[in-house]
């Protein structure tokens, strides 16, 4: 347990590091002065690299909603809580992704 939640932690705040680089970039991006053209061939004035961005997020928030399923069913199977006491954590998960 030691060493894959380490490996876990590792690899989660990699990708929130990742993240957070991705999202300076939309902001700096999203203050630029662009000169979109509707004749770009992406068909949507030149931002198209921004279509692709769903698809590799897809892993991460499938990662985490696996980890939140398993914490709750943890806490279920073993502590005898309810599925509506992780009402927060599912709300938090369902904000912050």
């Amino acid at each position: 347990m030691f060493a894959s939640l380490s490996l876990i932690q590792f690899i989660a705040f990699r990708w929130y590091f990742c993240m957070l680089i991705w999202t300076r970039v939309l902001w700096q991006v999203a203050k630029l002065n662009l000169n979109l053209l509707p004749s770009h061939p992406d068909r949507v004035c030149g931002l198209g690299f921004l279509s692709e961005i769903p698809l590799v997020l897809a892993p991460f928030i499938l990662a985490h909603g696996v980890l939140l399923s398993g914490y709750l069913a943890d806490r279920i199977l073993y502590e005898g809580a309810k599925l509506t006491g992780g009402r927060l954590e599912i709300a938090v998960m369902a904000i912050f992704i």
